[in-house]
């Protein structure tokens, strides 16, 4: 096809609970992707981002990987794969060392040198870090530098998170990925895609509260001065919602979901009762329900989670430190009337988060639960901070471990 000589093509990969996303898009001449292709598979044999059942997985992947390929006339050979799920934590690391580049100038081997000792952290038997998010540099004193190569001085900082990733929560995920003769390129954390897409700059900088709420997990994370700050998973999702209206209606999940995307349930409970058709559990019938009661379950669940999200945002922040506010995205996000919830409870500014990026994308694409997939094809990655490695061979993994352990030992001396 001709788009193989304009540019390269790469491919992105969702993998979450309820559904599979790739993207096939192509570099231009002027360092932007176009989207290619999208395709959107129902998913299996996963559980709040942690695979449950490997052949479940592969056997939708396959699908998706499939249809992408027939859709953009490429074969996918690698993919850029957002990482999630509710093993994920992060860590803050502040580390410093002495300029030895030529000419007290800063060098790569002195940037290269300050992610080891960054990482140079005692991990739980079963983490290991997926990635590193450059907050920022000091140089002497001065802070706020995002690239310190080139910049005379004496002493250079370095204060990143450290996003840690259950091991054998990842290995499972590779091993699907690999089986089907793909190749990771990329491993990013979840949330960095969805800010790509859907958060401003000057939302990042002036500090704004991401919330991705999912179909089994809700990830917070705070942006300020342009790099990710800290980040929360939440098992809890918008299924939590499904599965409290099934039970208490005694209806099925296929009903509940259906009432929950399609009812204003949130507007609901403020309004008049009425009385609702819907089936039973058992499919034995049709049953009449509470429009009320409906609203007070769903309402109770998601006043539930924006709670436990105040008392994360609010630890650590003040509504002034985030003056952009909180931006809601996700499959969640598209349930009426749920930015007003959050913004009655949290008492922030709240919208909706829209993909805006990548450049000229379908208005079709444009809903929340696409934030991740669509922010594979306008995510930059910073060089070094970006951990590529490759989880799926325990023998390489050994190597690599063992030859960070010389680095490190090197280093030090």
């Amino acid at each position: 096809m001709g788009v193989t000589a304009r540019g390269k093509i790469f491919a992105g990969l969702d993998i979450g609970s309820s559904r599979i996303k790739v993207i096939c898009a192509e570099e231009n001449n002027f360092g932007k992707n176009n989207i290619l292709s999208f395709v959107k598979g129902l998913s299996d044999g996963l559980k709040k981002g942690n695979i449950i059942d490997i052949d479940a997985v592969m056997a939708k992947l396959n699908d998706a990987i499939t249809q992408s390929e027939h859709f953009c006339g490429q074969e996918i050979r690698e993919v850029r794969l957002a990482v999630s799920g509710v093993s994920i934590q992060t860590v803050r690391s502040h580390v410093a060392a002495a300029v030895t580049g030529e000419d007290s100038e800063v060098s790569p081997e002195d940037r290269r040198r300050l992610l080891l000792l960054a990482k140079n952290i005692t991990l739980p038997e079963d983490k290991t870090i997926l990635q590193i998010v450059e907050r920022q540099y000091i140089v002497d004193g001065n802070a706020g530098v995002k690239d310190p190569v080139g910049m005379k001085g004496s002493r250079v900082e370095l204060e990143a998170v450290l996003i840690l990733v259950n091991i054998l929560a990842v290995e499972n995920l590779l091993k699907c990925i690999s089986e089907l003769g793909l190749e990771v390129s990329e491993m990013v954390y979840a949330p960095l895609f969805a800010a790509a897409s859907v958060l401003s700059r000057a939302e990042q900088e002036m500090g704004a509260a991401l919330i991705d709420l999912g179909a089994q997990k809700t990830e917070l994370s705070i942006f300020r001065h342009g790099a990710l700050e800290k980040s929360v998973v939440f098992p809890i999702g918008s299924d939590n919602i499904t599965w409290d209206l099934a039970i208490v209606l005694k209806t099925s999940n296929e009903a509940a979901e259906a009432l929950k995307e399609n009812g204003d349930l949130l507007a609901l409970k403020d309004e008049e009762e009425r009385m609702l058709e819907l089936e039973r559990w058992n499919g034995s019938g049709v049953q009449q329900v509470s429009s009320r009661l409906a609203a007070r379950v769903a309402v109770a669940r998601l006043e539930e989670l924006i709670q436990l999200l105040a008392r994360e945002i609010f630890a650590d922040f003040t509504a002034e430190e985030l003056p952009g506010g909180v931006i809601v995205t996700g499959g969640g996000a598209k349930l009426k009337g749920v930015t007003g919830l959050f913004q009655r409870i949290l008492g922030l500014p709240v919208r909706l988060g829209l993909p805006e990026r990548p450049e000229h994308l379908f208005q079709a694409y444009r809903t929340p639960e696409n934030a991740v997939v669509l922010g594979c094809a306008a995510y930059e990655s910073r060089g070094p901070g970006n951990d590529r490695r490759n989880f799926s061979d325990p023998l390489e993994r050994f190597f690599r471990r063992f030859t960070g352990w010389v680095r490190d030992f090197i280093v030090e001396q």
